[in-house]
C-alpha cells in the first residue's frame, strides 16, 4: 500500500472549511437574531408610546367637547 498525504490533506482542509462556514454561519444568524429582538423591541415601545398619546388625544377630545357643550349652555342661556 502506497500512503498518499494529499488526501488527508483535502480532506483537513475540507474538515477546516466546514468549520470555518459554520462558524461564520452561527455568527451572521446570531446578528439576525439581535437585529430582531431588537426592532421587537423597538415596536413594542412605540405601540406603547401610540397608546399613551391615543389616551391623551381621547381626554383631549372628551375635555373639549364637554367645554363645547358648556359653552352652548352659557349660550342658550344668555338667549333667555
Amino acid at each position: 500500500m502506497h500512503f498518499d498525504p494529499s488526501i488527508n490533506l483535502g480532506n483537513l482542509i475540507t474538515i477546516g472549511a466546514g468549520l470555518i462556514a459554520a462558524v461564520f454561519a452561527w455568527r451572521d444568524m446570531d446578528w439576525r437574531v439581535r437585529n430582531l429582538e431588537t426592532w421587537r423591541r423597538e415596536q413594542i415601545e412605540g405601540l406603547k408610546a401610540r397608546a399613551v398619546l391615543d389616551e391623551r388625544f381621547q381626554n383631549a377630545v372628551s375635555d373639549f367637547k364637554l367645554a363645547i357643550a358648556t359653552l352652548n349652555t352659557k349660550v342658550e342661556d344668555m338667549k333667555r
